[in-house]
């Protein structure tokens, strides 16, 4: 925590680095990720098996041991002051996501202050009369979420993570949703919403107590997402890791349940299909 303030960016890594028969995840590229942001190598404890061979090929990289989540809420930590004015500021890095490889090209992708700014701005911008904004339905409130950043800190969202290296399935989501009944909403991957469709336990579950799912990274086949759509409000969110997402709008009043596959862009967003 206090390591990212003082070097004044974070560093997002991919959790999968393969071995180097696989080019597009091969070690040797994921040092030139981790460069371009720091000559460390952050880490949990114990070191997972992908450290050694990063840093086998690239002994010069310091291996950085990231504090365990108890240690981090346990401690009490000194004000840092941050003292620079947005003018001052906006054109600096703010974070650096390291992409998936999915598209055999591993790079890394730096948001600017300014650019967080312009993406916070468009995602609260006001919907067109007889609409609403698909963004801010869960604003000021409780989210289980799996990807979070900047939109939750804009819409003062409480997320609620799953449990590190941990896939987020339905059922772990319900044992999460246990805990609170605060919860309003679920955003996950297409395998959440097939998980809710073939456990009808589950799904009433989330609809008594979250009521909207957002699901984003893939297709959801159209029996699957029919079966949920009938108890939850189901939506999809589309962006990418360059573009982040998407804002998006829906209309006040009557729609059908099924429309679920379907998105509209907000104006703001300036889409050209």
């Amino acid at each position: 925590m206090s390591r990212n303030l003082k070097a004044d960016r974070s560093n997002i890594a991919s959790p999968h680095i393969a071995p180097p028969h696989h080019l597009s995840n091969d070690p040797s590229l994921h040092y030139h990720v981790l460069q371009s942001a720091f000559n460390h190598l952050p880490s949990t404890s114990p070191q997972p098996p992908t450290v050694a061979p990063v840093v086998k090929l690239h002994d010069y990289l310091r291996v950085l041991t990231i504090p365990s989540i108890e240690e981090l809420l346990n401690t009490t930590y000194v004000h840092f002051p941050y003292e620079k004015s947005f003018e001052e500021a906006k054109g600096e890095p703010l974070v650096a996501l390291h992409t998936s490889g999915t598209t055999r090209l591993l790079k890394p992708v730096i948001f600017t202050r300014d650019y967080a700014a312009a993406y916070v701005r468009t995602l609260q911008s006001e919907p067109p009369e007889g609409f609403e904004s698909l963004d801010r339905k869960s604003e000021g409130e409780r989210t289980s979420a799996i990807c979070v950043m900047i939109a939750a800190i804009a819409n003062q969202t409480t997320c609620i993570f799953p449990p590190p290296a941990a896939i987020t399935t339905a059922a772990l989501q319900w044992k999460h949703s246990t805990h609170t009944n605060d919860v309003v909403g679920i955003l996950g991957g297409p395998p959440l919403v097939a998980d809710c469709a073939k456990n009808p336990e589950l799904l009433d579950f989330f609809a008594s107590h979250a009521g909207l799912m957002c699901y984003g990274g893939g297709d959801v086949a159209l029996a699957l997402g029919d079966i949920v759509s009938t108890k939850l409000d189901l939506y999809t969110s589309h962006g990418s890791t360059e573009s982040v997402s998407y804002p998006l709008i829906r209309k006040i009043g009557d729609r059908d349940p099924k429309d679920w596959r379907y998105c509209h862009p907000h104006p703001a967003a300036e889409l050209q299909f």
